[in-house]
């Protein structure tokens, strides 16, 4: 059973979730999904919009739908990747996920407004990073990196805060996994019950320890908590 899985803004899917799979039995298959312009996809052009964003995953993992059952990871950016891949997922009739596992954002309807990060200057985006960790100290080090790097960070907030919700929620039919850590200072402990009222199946609440990037440090309880409802929704 494949789990795609989904970046968070400025991440590499391949060294974010590749790890994983060493966690988990070989039945089930870690798949990252590399956005273009990250990881092996540098170079490429960047997206302009959620919505290119969704069509190129959905380009790529269509084949894969429909042969067996399948589940969608997606952190932060990825969350909302994630919610956008199962509407469009439902809208060409192809079969949906089983489960929905999700972390790091608010539900689209109950986003704050957006702090126009992306138009930050280099020097203030790259406090921002800073204050929101996840990304390695060797990077602000090294202005190689940061040169190549902070690209592609200011095109994912780009895409992130140019996204408006339609004041319509769309229901999924897979069930959603909301993992919530409890220092995360951007989603509280009453945003992650709204995510309910997206979908028709269940929804469960899973509470770890950790801030926002907690799924680098907790990839065991979160491995496990994926076996756990993957071999309950398939029996």
């Amino acid at each position: 059973m494949n789990v795609f899985c989904l970046p968070y803004a400025g991440g590499n899917a391949k060294i974010i979730y590749r790890s994983w799979q060493h966690c988990l039995p070989s039945s089930i298959k870690i798949v990252p999904v590399e956005l273009a312009g990250h990881g092996h996809r540098f170079g490429e052009p960047f997206h302009r919009d959620v919505q290119s964003v969704v069509e190129d995953i959905l380009h790529t993992i269509t084949p894969d739908l429909h042969h067996e059952p399948y589940a969608i990871y997606g952190h932060s950016m990825g969350t909302l990747l994630a919610y956008e891949l199962a509407r469009a997922i439902a809208a060409i009739n192809a079969p949906p996920p089983l489960t929905l596992f999700l972390s790091g954002r608010r539900p689209p309807h109950n986003c704050p407004k957006p702090r126009n990060i992306h138009t930050f200057s280099d020097a203030l985006l790259l406090e921002e990073m800073k204050r929101m960790g996840g990304t390695p100290t060797v990077f602000f080090e090294d202005q190689s990196l940061i040169d190549a790097f902070l690209p592609v960070f200011r095109n994912d907030y780009k895409i992130l805060e140019r996204y408006r919700f339609k004041n319509i929620i769309h229901p999924t039919s897979a069930d959603i996994v909301f993992i919530h850590s409890d220092d995360d200072p951007v989603v509280v402990g009453d945003d992650v019950n709204e995510w309910e009222k997206y979908t028709t199946g269940s929804f469960r609440r899973e509470n770890m320890q950790g801030g926002h990037f907690f799924i680098n440090e907790k990839k065991h309880a979160i491995c496990h908590l994926i076996q756990e409802e993957i071999t309950c929704a398939v029996i």
